[in-house]
């Protein structure tokens, strides 16, 4: 499978399993969709594996961009859950993550 492939294959995943924990989220199964949401964080960190592949330096950026985004409201959903379930501490770790991760990528 070559990285193109590789990448998409990784984000519709990625995307499926943040979707199924946002519903478990709603069902109040906080611990289930935590479960998810860390497999979708993990599962998108891979993703765009050729990032530095400076051959087209635009396209470049845009996934980077996209990729931050991504990565940041998977980590704001993982700190809502923890909010949800009274751990204040891991919930600030993660709305931290997040927020530094979105700052990195605009400026």
């Amino acid at each position: 499978m070559n990285t193109t492939c590789r990448s998409v294959g990784h984000d519709v995943i990625g995307s499926s399993l943040h979707h199924i924990a946002t519903n478990l989220i709603n069902q109040g199964k906080h611990d289930q969709a935590l479960d998810y949401l860390v497999k979708s964080l993990k599962m998108r960190e891979t993703l765009f594996s050729d990032l530095n592949d400076f051959r087209n330096f635009s396209l470049v950026l845009i996934k980077q961009q996209k990729h931050a985004f991504t990565l940041a409201e998977n980590m704001i959903d993982i700190a809502i859950v923890y909010r949800e379930t009274k751990d204040y501490n891991k919930a600030f770790e993660y709305f931290e993550k997040a927020l530094k991760k979105r700052r990195t990528k605009l400026c």
